[in-house]
């Protein structure tokens, strides 16, 4: 009898750490692996641009990174001037912006109206678009144009991290 209870209190200790080990597992994964989570771009033109975020989420699989958003714009940019997001969730591990970032975005300039496609291209912490066969720094800049309110931004990106 002393032997059925000596090893029931040892199944016991057993079930208890395994429960332990699993939170600490459960912990590590749940916050950002393979789930989507909400993060908040930054937006600047020469000048902080303020933005309501209509739909910013990302998720991480292993060292993927994927980022999807949908961002509206409250203010002005400037001119002549790059436009470039920030707040990435997760830093790029490919700091120059080339081969490891992969992603679209649409551009809705609402006072031409005019929509500009193309690509998205990152470094370690910010973002750029490009339109197609365009050459130059980004958005903004060439094609020349100024954030104003009403205008949209939405993409998708993929990067290591």
């Amino acid at each position: 009898l002393r032997g059925v209870y000596l090893m029931a209190n040892i199944l016991e200790d057993l079930i208890t750490q395994v429960d332990r080990l699993q939170r600490q597992v459960d912990a590590l994964k749940r916050p950002e692996v393979g789930r989507w989570k909400s993060w908040t771009p930054t937006v600047t033109q020469g000048v902080a641009v303020t933005v309501t975020v209509d739909y910013a989420r990302y998720f991480s699989l292993g060292k993927l990174v994927f980022l999807l958003a949908h961002l509206t714009v409250t203010s002005a940019g400037t001119g002549g001037t790059v436009i470039t997001i920030g707040g990435l969730p997760v830093t790029n591990i490919n700091s120059t912006g080339n081969s490891k970032t992969s992603g679209t975005f649409g551009l809705r300039d609402a006072s031409v109206p005019t929509n500009y496609t193309g690509s998205v291209h990152g470094g370690a912490t910010t973002l750029a678009m490009r339109t197609d066969n365009t050459a130059g720094s980004g958005i903004g800049q060439i094609p020349n144009l100024a954030l104003a309110s009403g205008d949209t931004i939405g993409f998708t990106l993929a990067y290591e991290r």
